[in-house]
């Protein structure tokens, strides 16, 4: 496994297996357009640098936020074009033919962004998203034109058809049917609401990426680019390896604690997933279940604080608290989405008999720490200012500077020129990646704003579920898992924050639950098939097929689809309320959570299978009776997890019900547990 990792070192997500995911192929740019790249990615982080500790580059004076925006999103966006071509399989001469309109397309962007930043503050002024020049508005129609090529050309198809239908909405919005009935406006209004306002590309989302979200991107390359994915592996593995099931465990920890830094989870599970897929494989894990387990806990990434991601930001902005509530809030959630995996790994590699790693395989834990002390000190810094200084654009930033200038100590992560080259067209292009599909989410955002439907669907929701709130919840996940079906979370949070949230809120749900209700569910699709994104990575890497991996991880997040609704109804599992309340909500949702766990994967620690058969009246070595029971101990569970006393003494009078008979057994010695395993 050593040599595992320092393959993964070394190539990172660029494998070779790995790149045949994006969905954009990228250009390999050389000489001055590479240059531009590096060069255009300096100058983006040096604004933002400057916009988050006021450092006055220019002396007096000081950028308009919206001349700041144009000029940032004009560079990243330009750069798209040099990146990403518009075909990914062309060859010779079109290739280098198409390069030229790639070339023009890069002009083209630069001096229309040039423009609007010159005449920033004219714009919001003198309102030009209603009254602009006609120059203006010739151009508002080419930008909004340019950000959807760029998103077909990174995203693919999906996205760019869903970004695009609802970007041209308010043309046809006055003639559709029901609640999707909305203002109708022209498409020079359109055009320039969407380039022009502070409502839309231009608006709440993009000021959060340059103020907050530029930093945590630059602080998550840091981290990769000195070799943050090894050290979190060996960490994971130290702490780990050695129990039953260990190489799966391995994958829950490393993929939480670098998915929390990243917050993407396909680009988790190629970082982590290249080391723990092959390696669960060696150990005995069917390569489908290897690839579901590191599809469920990379997709949880998101929604592990301390930094989760970007989401999380966007959602504090939403709501206008500090980011500290918001990580705070998803703490409890996060652990027992990783507790109730936890529990079915252990499960299943005690009933196939499977061990953990040989202790020579195992790196020290204190050597660990040792030779990854570089990123200790980082992370203090950033969670200092993060929850002490709530300064959340200065933690990133002064986190990322700590562990840089650290890196340069030893000889394995210090700066070559070369190295700090490549470290710098990553992070442009990853920048590149964000603010293209920010900027296109925030035209959906501009869409609810200029014909109204958000309010209307928010409506029209809550006179479908009659009021009932059960429904409405059903209701709500049901449309969040279709609407995330190929779009980045960012995408599918924003959209469910705009159109969900507003209907949960006037049903009752706090406005902070509502959203983690929307963050969450949304993260959820990246498990669901049968589009399952973080399952189509992990099956390319495990060789097995990718609706397999989808189902099984399904069925390993069994309990973590109920999460969403237990802590939309318990705000306690959200830390609101009493200590005494939510303790109370805390242990007798984890013993749920316990329970449901056990009873799907049919193996409970310390009573062993349950009800275990052979020969006549078994399937799958469990008697018939089994599944019945099993199910039983699900719904009881489900009640445990339920925020009204009544119900969780109803839950744990079945669960005591079914379960003593066979402890009975268990004690008087006439049931012996199968499948010997060491200790996990």
């Amino acid at each position: 496994m050593e040599k595992d990792r320092q393959k993964n070192a070394n190539d990172g997500p660029a494998l070779d297996e790995a790149e045949k995911l994006s969905v954009g192929k990228e250009r390999k740019l050389q000489g001055f357009w590479r240059a531009i790249i590096i060069i255009s990615g300096l100058i983006v982080i040096s604004l933002g640098i400057n916009q988050v500790f006021d450092l006055r580059f220019f002396v007096e004076y000081h950028l308009y936020n919206f001349t700041l925006y144009y000029i940032m999103l004009g560079l990243l966006l330009s750069g798209s074009f040099l990146r990403y071509p518009l075909r990914s399989n062309l060859t010779e001469p079109w290739a280098s033919r198409f390069f030229g309109v790639d070339v023009g397309l890069f002009l083209l962007t630069v001096v229309m962004f040039a423009y609007f930043a010159w005449h920033g503050m004219e714009i919001i002024v003198k309102g030009w998203s209603f009254s602009a020049p006609p120059d203006a508005k010739i151009m508002a129609v080419i930008a909004w034109f340019l950000i959807l090529e760029s998103i077909r050309r990174i995203f693919g198809t999906v996205l760019f058809s869903v970004i695009a239908v609802i970007s041209f909405y308010p043309l046809f919005a006055a003639h559709m049917p029901g609640f999707l009935e909305g203002i109708e406006q022209s498409f020079v209004v359109t055009a320039t609401f969407h380039i022009l306002s502070p409502q839309s590309a231009v608006g709440l989302l993009l000021r959060t990426y340059v103020e907050i979200v530029l930093g945590f991107v630059l602080f998550g390359i840091v981290v990769a680019e000195t070799g943050g994915g090894v050290f979190f592996l060996d960490l994971a593995l130290s702490m780990v390896g050695r129990m039953r099931g260990g190489t799966a465990k391995v994958a829950v920890i490393a993929s939480a604690l670098f998915g929390s830094i990243n917050g993407q989870p396909i680009v988790n599970v190629l970082t982590t997933g290249v080391v723990t897929i092959p390696a669960m494989k060696k150990a005995g894990f069917a390569p489908h279940i290897a690839g579901a387990i590191e599809a469920c806990a990379s997709t949880a990434g998101t929604f592990t604080p301390p930094i989760m991601g970007i989401s999380a930001f966007i959602m504090a902005s939403f709501l206008n608290v500090p980011y500290s509530t918001v990580a705070i809030a998803a703490a409890i959630p996060a652990f027992l989405y990783y507790f109730g995996l936890y529990i079915q790994i252990d499960g299943y590699a005690v009933k196939h008999g499977l061990g953990g790693q040989k202790k020579e395989d195992i790196p020290s834990f204190l050597q660990t720490l040792k030779t990854g002390w570089i990123y200790l000190p980082g992370a203090a810094v950033l969670i200092y200012y993060l929850f002490w200084e709530r300064m959340i654009g200065v933690s990133a930033i002064a986190g990322s500077a700590c562990i840089l200038a650290l890196a340069q100590i030893p000889k394995k992560s210090r700066f070559t020129w070369p190295k700090f080259l490549q470290f710098m067209e990553n992070a442009t292009g990853t920048l590149i990646d964000l603010i293209v599909v920010i900027a296109g989410v925030g035209m959906l955002v501009g869409v609810f704003s200029l014909t109204g439907i958000g309010v209307s669907f928010a409506r029209e929701l809550m006179n479908f579920s009659h009021g009932n709130l059960t429904l409405l919840l059903i209701l709500s996940a049901v449309a969040g898992l279709i609407m995330g079906m190929g779009m980045t979370l960012l995408a599918v949070y924003i959209f469910l924050a705009v159109v969900l949230a507003p209907a949960l809120i006037v049903a009752g749900i706090q406005p902070l639950s509502a959203h983690m209700f929307c963050l969450y569910v949304g993260m959820l699709s990246y498990i669901t098939p049968p589009i399952a994104m973080a399952a189509f990575p992990a099956a390319v890497l495990a060789r097995a097929s990718a609706m397999k991996v989808g189902l099984s991880a399904c069925r390993l997040a069994g309990a973590e689809y109920l999460l969403p609704f237990l802590f939309v109804l318990d705000p306690g599992l959200l830390l609101i309320g009493k200590p005494s309340a939510i303790l109370l909500s805390f242990v007798t949702t984890m013993f749920g959570i316990f329970i449901i766990g056990t009873s799907l994967e049919g193996y409970m620690q310390g009573l062993g299978k349950l009800w275990p058969g052979t020969g006549r009246g078994s399937l799958a070595g469990y008697k018939y009776y089994s599944y019945a029971l099993r199910a039983i101990l699900v719904c009881a569970g489900v009640l445990l997890g339920l925020p009204w006393l009544s119900v969780k003494a109803i839950g744990l009078a079945i669960t005591v019900a079914v379960l003593l008979p066979m402890v009975a057994r268990k004690i008087s010695g006439r049931l012996k547990e199968p499948g010997a395993a060491a200790a996990g």
